[in-house]
């Protein structure tokens, strides 16, 4: 029988998980293999966050290594690719600051991160997708005052992770042509 568990993870996030009892085989590398290719048929990921999901669903520290070992000799397990996909994913709705936050409680080391950032696009990602989030909540909000306006546009957008001198610079320029 399933139960969800509850508990904290990374940066104070709290997760929620379908706990099963523990695998038969939790010593087992080869079905602690298995498992790793089912969890990266769903998305791309690191090898720390692989491990952590591996020994979270019941497997052995010692069965866990040298599955990571195997995949990453079938060139199935790569940081980069997966920080990459992330990056690509989670930016074109979130500022930098949010993802790089979201990946290194992850698990991605800053040089990954970073890597990946620069490949997807660096600031000019983030600063097409902070012109999309704008106009929308921008669009959104075109009822309230304007100093209530601006106010919540830039709370919305900081939540996001954008920095608050491009939203400023932003909701300068917007308010002007508004």
């Amino acid at each position: 029988m399933t139960s969800p568990t509850s508990f904290l993870r990374g940066a104070g996030r709290v997760s929620t998980v379908r706990r099963s009892k523990p695998p038969a085989d939790s010593d087992s590398a080869a079905a602690a293999h298995e498992r790793a290719l089912r969890l990266l048929a769903v998305r791309p990921r690191g090898r720390v966050e692989l491990s952590r999901a591996l020994e979270d669903r019941g497997f052995a520290a010692a069965a866990v290594a040298p599955a990571l070992e195997r995949l990453s000799s079938q060139e199935l397990l790569d940081d980069l690719s997966a920080a990459r996909s992330a990056m690509r994913t989670r930016g074109s709705r979130y500022g930098r600051s949010r993802v790089e936050r979201e990946l290194k409680a992850r698990g991605f080391d800053r040089e990954t991160i970073a890597a990946a950032d620069l490949a997807e696009g660096g600031a000019g990602r983030e600063d097409a997708a902070l012109r999309k989030a704008f106009e929308r909540l921008w669009t959104a909000r075109a009822d309230l005052a304007p100093p209530l306006r601006r106010r919540r546009v830039f709370d919305a957008l900081t939540r996001r992770g954008f920095r608050s001198e491009k939203i400023s610079e932003m909701i300068r320029g917007w308010y002007e042509v508004d």
